[in-house]
């Protein structure tokens, strides 16, 4: 056995940092976290004790992701489980936008991070938000907050298992937005990438019908639209 993990060690300099990062975010999803604490400190001492760099590594990658998304994901579920029970009805949150996406509909098409109150780290989607809106503006909305409806019809596309695989721990149907302060730094880069995607997607379509067929197969090629 320790021949043949000394060879992938080898080959794989690097296996054991991925495999404890696999399983430091499998154990905070599952919300297991105490159990990957605890293995991974474990596989931490041992592994300078014996010496096997490989089990350092892995500890440190469980541990790392652990911390990195244990909280995020405990917030989510602080979120959805009294929504899965009742909806929430209208609130008010405040945070920061962190993605937009070009979507209509019942989708939502912007991201806010909740800064604030019990809620705080959860993500929630947002349903036709201003179009002044840009990626890093801190915001305060105030609208329904809710999960999709089960599956009730074979075959039927499932928004509540969309929701949950895209983070998301619930959706605001918004009535009403004000903006909370400056712009956050961090997500600068994002906000001018945003902005010059929208000055690119009207230069393709200059020209066309709005709306016509020719300008959402431009959109589509140029931009993933």
């Amino acid at each position: 056995m320790a021949a043949w993990w000394t060879g992938i060690a080898r080959r794989l300099p690097m296996a054991g940092l991925v495999a404890g990062c696999f399983l430091g975010i499998l154990l905070a999803e599952t919300g297991l976290s105490p159990w990957a604490a605890v293995g991974a400190l474990l596989l931490v001492v041992l592994g300078w004790r014996w010496p096997r760099p490989q089990l350092v590594l892995f500890g440190v990658g469980c541990l790392v992701l652990w911390l990195a998304h244990g909280q995020r994901f405990a917030a989510q579920e602080r979120v959805r489980a009294p929504l899965a029970r009742n909806p929430a009805g209208v609130v008010e949150l405040s945070g920061t936008v962190t993605r937009l996406e070009e979507r209509s509909g019942p989708l939502p098409s912007a991201r806010l991070k909740i800064m604030e109150g019990p809620w705080r780290g959860a993500q929630v989607g947002l349903i036709s938000p201003p179009d002044h809106l840009l990626p890093g503006d801190r915001i305060v909305v105030r609208g329904r907050l809710f999960l999709p409806e089960r599956v009730r019809n074979p075959g039927e596309w499932d928004r509540r298992a969309w929701v949950r695989r895209t983070g998301l721990a619930g959706v605001v149907e918004v009535d009403r937005v004000a903006e909370a302060g400056s712009p956050e730094p961090w997500l600068l880069p994002r906000r001018w990438a945003w902005g010059w995607r929208g000055d690119v997607g009207r230069a393709v379509v200059h020209g066309l019908e709005p709306g016509s067929r020719e300008a959402a197969l431009i959109r589509a090629l140029v931009l993933g639209d």
